[in-house]
């Protein structure tokens, strides 16, 4: 419940100072950094699939 009211507290002196968009541009960079990150790692995630494929083609080509 204290949580609660000091999350509360906190909300209400951000608007009456009109700090609003400040943390707007914080949690824009920080999602923009994460989804910065999630794409990296997706990317290596499937490269090594791709690549293994890539080969394995470029031989069966070279083979014929």
């Amino acid at each position: 419940m204290v949580r609660l009211e000091e999350a509360f507290s906190g909300i209400k002196e951000v608007k009456v100072m009109n700090r609003e968009s400040y943390f707007v541009e914080v949690c824009e960079d920080v999602y923009n950094q994460v989804a910065e990150i999630t794409r990296k790692s997706t990317i290596l995630q499937v490269s090594p699939k791709y690549m293994i494929e890539a080969f394995a083609v470029i031989g069966i080509l070279l083979y014929m």
